[in-house]
């Protein structure tokens, strides 16, 4: 293997492994693209800037193609690295995210119901995080080749479910908002570990086509969740700020 530089993973990437262990973690799987660097070239750059890693297997592609990766993560040193690296990886092309984050706890549009703002790319504040739930996506917003994953974290180690909905929407629900209407679908039901979910996981159907998204078109995402401590309004729930996807062909 060549050395590699090791730029420190972030706090989403460790979610993404969903422990706080140093033990090796199977079922990764994360879109990005393969970059340069000074001393050790490529390095797998996860979507928004969320860390960089060595891959085990780059296939035929080179710096600059967008790459969807699928391996084991585990603790590792080379010549330039000590830290995290992705080993018995697959390797594939990606298609572009097309995935817009909205509806923040901050929006002026609609107060978040106690004065619990959250933070700038968040849903309104719970009982365990002040920045509220945070709902992001990596992956492909492709119905072709559907690679998309949606993720949540800053919430109580509590229940959660993932929906979709097919307007954008903004009122107050709970002690968070909701910001999806129209036709409505749950996509899965979470118990959330370490205060974080994800859908899907490794062998569970595409997003897509548990939603029946069937062609060209938005639909709006969204993570509901308990948080049963005395905290804002007398109801017993909360909700991530929504993430728009526009899915193509």
């Amino acid at each position: 293997m060549r050395p590699f530089k090791f730029t420190t993973v972030s706090t989403f990437v460790l979610f993404l492994t969903l422990t706080a262990t140093a033990r090796a973690q199977a079922g990764f799987e994360a879109c990005g693209t393969l970059v340069s660097t000074t001393a050790c070239t490529p390095l797998f750059e996860l979507d928004a800037g969320a860390g960089q890693m060595v891959l085990a297997n780059y296939g035929s592609f080179q710096v600059g193609d967008r790459v969807h990766v699928v391996g084991t993560l585990q603790p590792c040193e080379t010549a330039c690295l000590t830290g995290v690296c992705l080993f018995a990886n697959t390797i594939d092309s990606c298609a572009p995210c097309n995935c817009t984050p909205t509806c923040f706890g901050t929006s002026p549009a609609v107060a978040c119901p106690c004065g619990n703002t959250g933070g700038p790319i968040n849903g309104c504040g719970n009982s365990v995080d002040a920045f509220g739930a945070e709902l992001s996506a990596f992956g492909g917003a492709s119905l072709s080749e559907d690679e998309m994953v949606i993720a949540a974290w800053r919430m109580p180690s509590s229940a959660a479910v993932v929906f979709q909905g097919t307007t954008s929407a903004e009122s107050a629900f709970g002690d968070g908002k909701l910001c999806t209407g129209g036709s409505l679908i749950r996509i899965a039901t979470r118990t959330n570990v370490n205060g974080a979910c994800k859908y899907p996981v490794l062998g569970e159907p595409r997003l897509a086509f548990v939603g029946n998204v069937t062609s060209p078109g938005t639909r709006v995402y969204q993570i509901w969740y308990r948080d049963e401590a005395s905290f804002c309004t007398s109801d017993t729930f909360n909700l991530s700020n929504a993430l728009r996807i526009d899915w193509a062909l």
